[in-house]
């Protein structure tokens, strides 16, 4: 091989710089996207995490936490009582990892509330709360709870005149409905400040299920009772306050007497019997009467005779 061949074919070896071809830039941006797609992946998780489960902030709400009174004791002894109207249970708000948080229920926290912090002031007032955390867990904002002091009454102290009326009954011509309660009042036990108040309370029987045509009796658990601080009844107890009120009173029995009605003629009889067939015709006005009574005793009865007797040696020519 001479040297003009050996040139020749070193040029034809010899490489362009300007001749590399390069690789598409779509190709090149999806090669870069891969690993940011991979970071921006694993950013999420650990967010989560630290939001999630080891944030330092996590706030959550306890539902149903449980109340206790304290000093309720020494309350007593001064003659005054906490009126329960509610069950005691509050919401509050708590700020610690949520991975602390999960270890816990309501039933791991506390709140006490000291009866005595306003006394002596009676009637409804509001007491502030204590609450007790478990370790690492601190309490967002503050609570009161309210409640109802007072002197209790009941006995002759709670004793309330009772008015008592029916629902529930089918109204006839034929019957006639008597209620017999076995007393004109109830006795009450609660605030003084509230039963004080009281000018009646108003019992209402229901008969609805009625079906004894001779009487039935109802007991005062089971009828509605509203009670009124006026005796026209313009004005009646508010929810709130009878709630305070124990619900069980004295038991009174209301029983209902159903009497049947019937219409029957007046008749008069003479003293000697001269008026019988002597055409001799004597009027009685009204010529009927409405009787009532059990049915079983009026289905004997058929007809009313008026007393005194008519005397004969007592009637003069007119």
């Amino acid at each position: 091989m001479d040297n003009k061949d050996f040139m020749n074919n070193n040029e034809a070896l010899r490489v362009d710089p300007d001749a590399i071809v390069e690789m598409p830039s779509k190709g090149r941006r999806r090669i870069r996207i891969i690993p940011l797609i991979v970071c921006v992946l694993i950013a999420v998780v650990f967010w989560y995490y630290v939001m999630q489960v080891d944030n330092p902030n996590y706030r959550q709400k306890i539902e149903g936490v449980e109340v206790k009174l304290v000093n309720e004791d020494e309350l007593n002894r001064n003659n005054m009582y906490v009126f329960k109207g509610t069950t005691y249970q509050t919401d509050i708000t708590v700020n610690a990892k949520k991975s602390i948080l999960n270890r816990y229920s309501e039933e791991d926290f506390i709140a006490t509330a000291d009866v005595m912090q306003n006394y002596p002031l009676i009637g409804e007032q509001t007491l502030d709360l204590s609450v007790s955390l478990p370790s690492s867990i601190s309490l967002v904002g503050q609570y009161t709870m309210p409640v109802f002091i007072d002197e209790r009454v009941e006995g002759e102290g709670g004793k309330v005149d009772v008015i008592v009326e029916s629902k529930g009954l089918i109204r006839s011509s034929e019957y006639e409905y008597v209620l017999k309660p076995d007393a004109d009042y109830i006795y009450l036990s609660g605030p003084r400040s509230i039963i004080s108040k009281i000018d009646h309370a108003k019992v209402t029987a229901d008969f609805s299920d009625f079906n004894d045509v001779i009487s039935s009796t109802v007991f005062l658990d089971d009828c509605d009772v509203t009670f009124y601080l006026d005796k026209d009844e313009q004005s009646e107890l508010s929810k709130s306050e009878a709630n305070f009120i124990d619900s069980k009173y004295k038991i009174m029995n209301v029983t209902l007497e159903v009497l049947v009605t019937k219409e029957v003629p007046v008749t008069i009889s003479s003293v000697y019997g001269l008026l019988d067939g002597n055409g001799i015709n004597v009027e009685v006005t009204p010529a009927t009467v409405w009787i009532k009574g059990d049915s079983d005793e009026l289905s004997t009865v058929d007809s009313v005779e008026l007393e005194p007797q008519i005397d004969e040696k007592q009637i003069k020519d007119t």
